[in-house]
């Protein structure tokens, strides 16, 4: 009942609520199990916020109490408050399954009958990891705090009631009438009322949602303007009319409402809504109506965590901390056997006088063990590995030869874990305009009435044949070069320097107008309802009035404008777009045989398309679909957009043909030589592109996606059967080619997993970037590396494809070969082939520059921005950003092979340095007839994963194996990395070895020259275990800073200080911890470095440890060297 949920409140909010985000998370599971008001009441006590509210649409009218329900202003993108940072920061800390393993450790050493150390060893390092964590969150929180705390507290001029006053941002109610000024930020979702502009326009900068610093228009109603224009703005008081819009929602592009004023329905699109965040420009003021607010504005409503990536090591490394914990699970329970049996044996002797069993005893003595080899996962590890991730990812952004000096734009890691990634990305998935094209575009030709020209000079007016047929004053010209000039979205035309400029969103709309400009036909002004044309070439100034714009959309491929001739009267419908979209719109008899010819030929020469057609409209057929469309865009909800979309439809049929235009839009410069390079590197590519066929395959052969010598497989298509029939074909093709080496290159050696641990980098040390690579380095010839055919497919044979049916045969097909060319696709097409190669367990990397390429970006398991012409909201998305294609080269081939080679040793021997010293324990307790007694002292466990080993792990992170000259010029040691040869089974295998056998070596020296027939050479006394710990402590750390020595590929002086660094800490800190009367430990050390035996054992133990250490690396180095030794030993 509601009464027994209401009494459960306060302990169920004090359990799962802390806030309001992560209650509308759990709202699948809180909807079936309370009913509705007790939902309402527990966000109430829990968020002070009032009831959500269910309603699918929402009824605001200005000024009315009625709008107290729906939430303040109030701006929160903190994640804790002062009550729940403690318990949230912990129970986020707790959820990883290592703080778990530790936090088991640390209880279990607190029962005095099984713990061999002091539980301060595990638990003051596992407080202190958790303190610095939150330290480090409570501090980035406090930030946000104080960000919202600014962005709360401006003052905006607000109309309420019958009067006017400034308030804070976060007093704004939905409902309000709120003026902006030039310059201001948009305090929340704003309906445009009127503005500084007579005609009711207003500029917006949109840069802080998709990165967009082009002024993009949005106008006011015409019904609204006129009414408050003649009554002045301060009339906004008096405002009554009724907006009817959607429920708050994630779609920024779209505001599906509509407003009732004065008894009539008047439709209300995007062009009247004003974001939150963004900026007002170049308009001295506007008013508006507040419709979303607080954290149900559409901006608020998009933030969301980006997708959790975890890297393909950190995998592996889970795996290996599984099988660790198994090993050490196993170890107790088979040591643990053996200890209790041997306790049961030595019971038999009646002088010992044990006590008799209680019923845990057995559990007693593997517990001790399991809590002896706890050290195996050392507490240190997560915190060294994220910090080394971190310094790894800064490399990145320090990259002087990633840096675009052009547009001042650094390369960028937004996902610090996920670098060594890098290092094994198999395919590549990218967009082509604006990735790996210039996204400049330039009108390079037309053709018009079956006449085909080409532009070859700067000035268009400069082509003979085009000058000639406007100096005629050619009809169909200037009819072209006229619609070029109406039917565009472009901002009012500026004038400087006597020329005028045009800007807009879209840059294929700019080249159109600027080459109508050239061409004679001027836009000299533009107003939301009218459009002026100077024609030079009638010397006339043509007016349009604007009666209906049809917008442009992915799903459309269109845009069309309606206008009316003033001089003539005269209505016209324009069109441009797609060639398959208005192809089919033409009216019966129009010839377009020419013209498919001539398009073909654009799209061989790699230019983008489009098809201009117009029609003329009487004006009973104008108001007739006016009628129709006006009521269509009264809708509200989600079929707004269909229903306006069919009566577009209505409108846009009966077409004449006017003609088309080509716009090339250059490669990028490097673009081919960067392709060429990663699919010698074993990269596969596949190009997702919105463009037609031939344009798409230009653009491939152009950029290298196609080779020379490759056959390009076409997937062809309108039924099931039509497409499973072609793949068959193709498969059939396939047969007989020969196997790349590629494929073979995979199991090409048994030993390659072996080879990374058995190098000899103390002999192969390079200097740092300095070293060039010496001509005639014999290399993998590249042609090993990709096969000889492309397969290229459409957007509608795709959608066939993708269908359960065909889709296991297609993607059978599309693996098979180095590049997939895939064009007229949208972009849930992109997202669902990135899903589609990602589901093959492939390592995939998308790249892309637009908010269309963002789902894609996402999808995969390394996302690529690039910022670009089209905004940042790639770029913000992504794992990574670059400002050009070229640069993701060194991406890929350097950051990419050094992240994962460093990572990789790193993970690798934080465990082995653990383990090293857990094996010392196991060897110890042979002495002890496994009795479960530890070998060290708390302090010295302490110590060792806490200080002792850290620094030159972490200097570690600043190690080059090759240098990166080498590495961009020979792109097939990519291979390495790409095949995980340096972190798997058996290089792991070969590190526990290594401990293994150090641990035995040390433990035997020491126990052999301190027997029990040692005395000391001073004062007489025998050995004690403190003494005997301590040689063989010092003897580990030696080993351990000799190994990083060893193992090092070049060394700075970051290196050396922190290596001789770790030896002054190790001794000043045991020479104060010996020092305290109060420790057991006191005088130990003074004693042992009066004995030269102690310095003697610490020397032969060390140089014995390394001396086959370095023999085993060097025999198999000139045995069976990988392709990075064969390298290094070039240099």
């Amino acid at each position: 009942s509601t009464q027994s949920t209401w009494d459960h409140i306060p302990l169920l909010t004090v359990v799962i609520c802390f806030n309001a985000e992560q209650w509308r998370t759990m709202k699948d599971l809180r909807d079936p199990m309370l009913p509705q008001e007790a939902q309402n009441d527990i966000r109430f006590l829990c968020f002070n916020c009032k009831p959500e509210i269910k309603d699918s649409k929402r009824k605001i009218k200005a000024h009315h109490q009625g709008n107290l329900k729906y939430c303040a202003n109030e701006v929160t993108n903190y994640k804790y408050t002062w009550i729940s940072f403690l318990p949230k920061n912990f129970y986020e800390q707790f959820k990883r399954p290592l703080n778990d393993y530790f936090l088991l450790i640390g209880l279990l050493q607190l029962v005095r009958q099984i713990a061999p150390v002091n539980p301060i060893t595990t638990l003051g390092p596992l407080f202190l990891a958790f303190f610095i964590t939150a330290i480090k969150e409570g501090y980035d929180d406090l930030q946000r705090h104080r960000q919202d705390s600014v962005f709360n507290k401006r003052k905006y001029k607000v109309y309420r009631g019958l009067e006017s006053q400034f308030d804070e941002s976060q007093t704004i109610r939905v409902g309000d009438v709120v003026q902006v000024n030039c310059g201001q930020e948009f305090p929340c979702d704003l309906f445009l009322l009127c503005s500084s502009d007579e005609e009711g326009s207003a500029y917006i900068q949109t840069a802080n949602i998709d990165g967009e610093v082009d002024l993009k228009s949005r106008c006011s109603l015409p019904e609204i303007v006129s009414l408050l224009k003649s009554k002045g703005k301060d009339s906004v008081v008096n405002f009554n009319g009724v907006l009817t819009c959607d429920s708050p929602n994630r779609d920024i592009y779209c505001f599906n409402s509509s407003l009732e004023l004065n008894g009539e329905l008047i439709s209300i699109s995007a062009q009247q809504l004003l974001p939150q965040s963004c900026l007002l420009k170049n308009t001295d003021w506007i008013l508006g109506m507040a419709v979303y607010t607080g954290n149900e504005t559409k901006v608020a409503m998009n933030k969301r965590d980006p997708p959790s990536k975890w890297a393909q090591v950190d995998q592996r490394i889970t795996r290996l901390s599984i099988f660790i914990f198994i090993f050490q699970i196993s170890i107790a329970v088979i040591f643990g056997l053996v200890g209790c049996l041997t306790e049961e044996h030595s019971k038999t002797v009646t002088y010992l006088a044990f006590t008799e069993n209680e019923w845990y005893e057995w559990l007693i003595i593997p517990a001790r063990f399991f809590l002896l080899t706890s050290v195996m996962i050392p507490i240190s590890f997560k915190v060294i590995v994220d910090v080394s991730k971190a310094w790894i990812s800064k490399a990145i952004a320090w990259d002087i030869d990633m840096y675009d000096p052009i547009t001042d734009t650094p390369a960028l890691a937004n996902n610090t874990a996920i670098s060594e990634d890098l290092g094994q990305v198999e395919y590549i998935l990218t967009d082509k305009t604006g990735t790996l094209t210039e996204n400049i575009m330039q009108f390079k030709g037309c053709s018009i009435n079956g006449v085909q020209m080409l532009k070859h000079e700067d000035n268009l007016l400069n082509e003979p044949e085009l000058h000639q047929r406007l100096s005629s004053k050619d009809e169909h010209v200037i009819n072209f070069f006229r619609l070029l000039a109406i039917c565009n979205t472009v901002d009012p035309p500026k004038a400087e320097n006597d020329e005028i400029i045009y800007q807009g969103a879209s840059p294929d709309e700019v080249a159109l107008v600027s080459a109508a400009y050239q061409a004679g036909m001027k836009l000299v002004a533009k107003s939301k309802n009218t459009i002026e044309i100077e024609n030079q070439w009638t010397s006339a100034r043509e007016i349009y009035d604007v009666l209906e714009v049809l917008e442009f959309s992915s799903d459309r491929k269109r845009m069309s404008i309606v206008v009316r001739d003033r001089k003539s009267s005269n209505v016209y419908l324009f069109v441009k777009g797609a060639d398959d979209k208005i192809f089919e719109r033409l009216k019966t008899g129009e010839n377009n045989e020419f013209l498919r010819l001539h398009l073909h030929d654009f799209a061989c020469l790699g230019l983008r398309t489009l098809v201009t057609g117009f029609r003329t409209l009487t004006d009973s057929e104008f108001r007739e679909w006016h009628t129709q469309y006006k009521t269509a865009k009264s809708t509200t909800g989600n079929d707004r957009e269909r229903v306006v979309g069919e009566k577009c439809e209505l409108l846009e049929t009966q077409l004449t043909l006017v003609g088309a235009s080509a716009i090339e839009d250059k490669l990028q410069d490097d673009v081919p030589e960067t392709i060429r390079s990663l699919r010698h590197a074993g990269i596969s590519f596949w190009m997702l592109t919105g463009d037609k066929y031939e344009t798409a395959l230009q653009i491939a052969v152009a950029s290298n996606l196609v080779t020379q010598g490759e056959q390009v497989l076409r997937i062809r298509g309108r039924t099931d059967e039509d497409v499973i029939r072609c793949m068959n074909d193709l498969e059939n093709r396939l047969l007989d080619r020969p196997q790349s080496s590629r494929t073979a290159s995979v199991n090409s050696s048994f030993y390659d997993s072996f080879q990374n641990c058995f190098s000899s980098p103390l002999l192969l040390r390079t200097k740092r970037s300095k070293t060039k690579p010496e001509p005639g380095i014999e290399m993998k010839d590249s042609s090993d590396i990709h096969a000889e055919y492309c397969l290229i497919i459409d957007g509608t044979t795709l959608s066939i494809a993708t269908q359960p049916s065909c889709v296991k045969q297609f993607m059978e097909l599309a693996m098979s070969v180095p590049s997939v060319v895939c064009c007229r696709v949208t972009p849930g097409q992109k997202c669902e082939l990135t899903a589609m190669v990602k589901s093959t367990n492939k390592k995939t990397l998308a790249i892309g520059d637009g908010g269309n390429d963002v789902a894609m970006i996402q999808e995969a398991h390394i996302g690529v921005g690039i910022s670009g012409k089209e905004g940042l909201q790639a770029a913000r998305a992504a794992d990574f950003s670059i400002a050009k294609f070229k640069y993701l080269k060194p991406l890929l081939l350097v950051h990419g092979h050094y992240s994962y080679q460093r990572t990789c040793y790193i993970v690798q021997y934080c465990y082995y340095k653990s383990i090293l010293l857990s094996f010392c324990q196991i060897f110890f307790n042979f002495y002890t007839m496994f009795s479960g007694g530890s070998y060290w002292d708390s302090f010295t466990l302490a110590m060792w994963n806490g200080f002792y080993t850290v620094f030159t792990v972490f200097a570690y992170v600043l190690d080059r194996d090759l240098p990166k000259s080498t590495l961009m010029a020979y792109p097939s040691l990519y291979l390495h990395t790409m095949h995980e040869r340096s972190l798997n089974g058996c290089t792991f295998f070969c590190f526990i070895c290594r401990g293994l056998i150090q641990a035995v070596i040390c433990m035997s020296i020491t126990f052999a020259a301190y027997s029990d027939k040692w005395v000391h050479p001073v004062d007489g006394s025998g050995m004690d275990m403190m003494s005997i710990f301590t040689v063989t402590y010092s003897s580990l750390l030696c080993i351990q800073t000799i190994t990083i020595i060893v193992e090092s590929h070049s060394i700075t002086w970051i290196n050396h200080v922190a290596i001789w660094g770790t030896f002054v800490l190790y001794w000043i800190s045991m020479i104060i911890y010996t020092s305290i009367p109060q420790m057991a430990y006191y005088s130990v050390l003074y004693r042992l470095l009066e004995d030269p035996a102690f310095y003697l054992t610490i020397a032969l133990e060390t140089a014995v440890c390394m001396t086959i250490h370095i023999s085993i690396q060097a025999w198999w180095y000139n045995t069976w060297p990988n392709e990075l030794q064969r390298e290094r030993h070039k240099l």
